[in-house]
Formats: C-alpha cells, sequence, structure tokens
C-alpha cells in the first residue's frame, strides 16, 4: 500500500484557497520597498536583475543580510556608495520589533516580536549552561491549530502564518538581545520550530528559512554537522 496521497485538481485547488486565507502579508512595506529579509539567493537574483544589477551582487547581499546581520545598506562596506543609496530607494532589510523580552533565572529569554501588520508571535533563546551555545525556537505562525496546554501560543487561535521575512526576522534580534554571534555556531548551535507538525502547515516559507539561516551557521561549523534545523 502506497504511503502517497493524490490529489485531483478541485482537491488541490479547494486546499490552496483555504490556506490562503492564512497567508502572511506581501514582502511590499507601505511605502513602496520591498523587503529582501528572507529571500532566497533566486529571488534576490531577480530583485537585483531588474534594477539592473550584475549577479555577483547577490553573493555580497547575502553575506551582509544573513551572514553578518546588517539591515542599513550604508553599513555595507563592500558596496559602493552609489549602490548603497539606490538599495535603500527601492529596499528594506526588515526586522520585527521586540515588543517584550523576559528572562528567566536559567538565563532562557522569551521575546514576544512585534510584525509590521500589529500582529505577535513568539520565538525563546535556550542557552546552554555549560558550553557557550544555545538553541533558539522560532515561529511559523501567528496562533496555532494544535491547542498544545504547555504553549502560549497554542491557547490562540490560528490567525496566520509568518512569512519568510518575518521567520528570518526572529532569529536576528534574538542573537542580538542574547549577545549569541550570528557568525559563529559556537553561539548558536541550533534552530527549531515550536511543534512537530505546525511547521508543515507553513511548509514553503519555512523552507526558504531554511536555507536562508543554515547557510551562515553551516559556513562556521566544525565539523559541518554540528549546525542543525530540525522540529522540536
Amino acid at each position: 500500500m502506497s504511503g502517497e496521497i493524490t490529489l485531483n485538481d478541485a482537491e488541490r485547488a479547494k486546499i490552496l484557497a483555504h490556506s490562503a486565507k492564512f497567508d502572511p502579508p506581501g514582502v511590499t512595506a507601505a511605502d513602496g520597498r520591498r523587503d529582501l529579509a528572507g529571500m532566497s539567493r533566486d529571488e534576490l537574483s531577480v530583485e537585483l536583475a531588474a534594477i539592473g544589477e550584475a549577479p555577483f551582487r547577490v553573493k555580497q547581499l547575502w553575506h551582509w543580510i544573513y551572514h553578518q546581520g546588517v539591515t542599513d545598506f550604508a553599513r555595507m562596506s563592500t558596496i559602493a556608495r552609489p549602490l548603497q543609496n539606490k538599495l535603500a530607494d527601492r529596499f528594506i532589510i526588515g526586522r520585527p520589533e521586540a515588543a517584550l523580552v523576559q528572562t528567566s533565572t536559567d538565563l532562557t529569554r522569551k521575546f514576544l516580536f512585534r510584525f509590521r501588520d500589529g500582529q505577535e508571535a513568539e520565538t525563546v533563546y535556550i542557552p546552554d549552561v555549560d558550553e557557550e551555545r544555545g538553541a533558539v525556537c522560532l515561529s511559523s505562525q501567528v496562533g496555532c491549530t494544535l491547542s498544545c496546554r504547555f504553549c502560549h501560543t497554542g491557547t490562540q487561535t490560528l490567525v496566520r502564518n509568518l512569512g519568510a521575512p518575518e521567520i528570518v526576522g526572529d532569529k536576528k534580534p534574538t542573537t542580538t538581545v542574547t549577545g549569541a554571534n550570528f557568525n559563529n555556531v559556537s553561539g548558536l548551535i541550533r534552530c527549531v520550530f515550536g511543534t512537530v507538525r505546525s511547521p508543515v502547515y507553513a511548509v514553503y516559507r519555512n523552507a526558504t528559512q531554511v536555507v536562508c539561516v543554515t547557510p551562515p551557521m553551516l559556513a562556521s561549523a566544525t565539523p559541518p554537522s554540528t549546525a542543525m534545523v530540525s522540529p522540536t
């Protein structure tokens, strides 16, 4: 007996229509600029080609956004000032607002992040008390359908999925506030999603987030296999 589930066109359309009700906001901000945070290499390539920039610029931006965590184009020292200004006119690198930060006695920190549309979701940084490293537990949705009693998010109804910019954005402020090194896996060894099943509900956005978050970690890991992204 095959474990595959085959859908016809009508069934697939029905599922996609229901899923669309929980779509995150678009990547375009209120002022018309597009958010580069959470974009894959291919998506960055499309955006830069549209403004007439060479393909090698993708590598530069990827490095500054995902390896260095820079949100201000003016701080990208390997990019000439005219191009910095051009990028700033057309794009942003968004980060959510940390509306609330709570620290436990064991130094675990819980962050309540507020996004552009006013919705909020939690992220938790869990330090390893024996070694200089830790894990960050990321949200993939505002609210949840699973109703796990041990999880605050599980007490809320599902509002919407988080977009790739929001999921990626959950990580950088966390590592900044905790002091975990964004470029060194000794500061941040693992990223996990909050529940076993909820990431599946936003699988395409989480796949993009995994691609965007793991390369900086994998690049500095020794051995590379020590950097992991997995559901709990």
